[in-house]
């Protein structure tokens, strides 16, 4: 089972032709970011049609802890809720907050990536890091090399629940999985089987509750 863990399409129509695309290529789960502003309960009636589990996803930006639980607050229901902190204080607050499922990292913070961060996470009892393949579409300079070489490394190293995304907002970003497995484990130097699992499975492990739980 494959599962592309944020998309955000610009509109239904575009929607309607990724998850085509997605399910050609194996995808059973495919995660929309709400910020993308496509109606859910259109998005869910195009993913039904074609076998596809749609859940929601929300992302909330803070660098400090503050700004977290305001973020936290004020966001709407998705199934997903991820938090894409700038500071580790805001990193420290998502790992442990009950609310939050997964953490996205980014370029610049890749040592979010650590054990402490994993200590929080596992005390919580679910959770993980997202990170997306959207920087290597957009530019695929020594930059985005090496932050991937880190992330996925560390990720690797700490044997750290992963969850990854396209951010794909037209069919032309998407990634067929084993060519993101192949990406990831050729940029980092890991088992193809482990990128696999980044790329299904972990999901199980982030947001074991979104099985059985789908709201818009």
């Amino acid at each position: 089972m494959y599962v592309d863990f944020g998309i955000k399409p610009r509109s239904v129509e575009e929607l309607s032709i990724m998850l085509d695309r997605l399910r050609f290529m194996g995808y059973k789960v495919v995660v929309l970011d709400i910020g993308s502003g496509v109606d859910v309960g259109e998005a869910r009636r195009e993913a039904e049609k074609r076998g596809v589990r749609l859940l929601t996803k929300v992302v909330i930006k803070a660098s400090t802890r503050r700004d977290a639980r305001r973020g936290l607050d004020s966001a709407p229901k998705a199934d997903v809720v991820v938090l894409q902190p700038t500071g580790l204080d805001a990193a420290r607050y998502a790992a442990a907050n009950k609310r939050v499922h997964a953490v996205k990292v980014e370029p610049g913070y890749e040592k979010i990536v650590d054990r402490g961060e994993l200590r929080i996470l596992r005390a919580k009892g679910f959770g993980g890091f997202e990170v997306s393949l959207a920087h290597a579409v957009r530019g695929l300079d020594v930059g985005v090399i090496r932050f991937y070489y880190r992330v996925f490394r560390r990720s690797y190293a700490l044997k750290a629940p992963l969850a990854v995304s396209s951010d794909a907002e037209s069919l032309l970003d998407l990634w067929e999985p084993h060519s993101a497995a192949a990406f990831i484990a050729g940029v980092a130097g890991i088992p193809y089987r482990v990128a696999l699992r980044w790329l299904g499975s972990s999901i199980g492990v982030i947001a074991p509750g979104t099985w059985g739980n789908s709201r818009s």
